[in-house]
């Protein structure tokens, strides 16, 4: 018993540097493919540039809650139900890497165009949020390959649990990215004056 149970915790290691290896693939992708656009086509740039020039005030509305409480909670939700079916694990891991790969090509775009004001850009607009939301759906997908592995009553009980304190992180990220909406405008104009 003792045995079987090493090596199934040593499986499980070996499993999740897999999923952080592809995690750190994706960001090194992300930034290469921005790159690439920028030598290809500059459209793409042009209209993050034309946007980041854009004068907005954004007004704080129930819908803009609502919006971004969905955003967040869409995202972590699918991966969390396609993490319940061993068959479906590999979409979780899927739609995680497409959030990562997400934040890693907009934030490599922002650092190609305003250079280290761009990287300090962008963590202040969606820096926090980008960790908070990756490392839940990264920890929601560790707790899933874990639970179909090892096969256990109670870490599938840990796992139904996980949702009340996913919707409380999300709504913290939601609260934190409704402050960065709230105060956009202020923000550009100290990082690219």
């Amino acid at each position: 018993m003792k045995k079987l149970y090493h090596e199934k915790s040593k499986l499980n290691l070996y499993e999740g540097y897999g999923v952080i290896l592809l995690c750190i693939i994706t960001v090194i992708g992300s930034c290469v493919y921005a790159i690439y656009l920028q030598q290809k086509s500059t459209e793409t740039f042009l209209l993050l540039n034309k946007y980041m020039e854009f004068e907005q005030n954004i007004a704080i509305t129930w819908y803009t809650v609502c919006n971004t409480f969905y955003r967040y909670g869409k995202r972590i939700l699918l991966i969390w139900i396609f993490g319940a079916f061993s068959f479906t694990i590999p979409l979780g891991i899927i739609l995680l890497l497409i959030m990562i790969f997400s934040y890693g090509f907009t934030t490599a775009s922002f650092i190609l165009l305003y250079g280290v004001k761009g990287s300090l850009l962008a963590f202040s607009f969606y820096g926090v949020q980008a960790i908070l939301m990756c490392g839940l759906g990264g920890y929601i997908t560790m707790h899933s390959i874990d639970i179909h592995k090892i096969q256990s009553i109670k870490l599938k009980q840990q796992y139904i649990s996980l949702i009340l304190p996913s919707l409380l992180l999300i709504s913290i990220t939601a609260g934190i990215d409704l402050w960065c909406m709230s105060y956009f405008q202020s923000i550009k104009m100290i990082f690219l004056s």
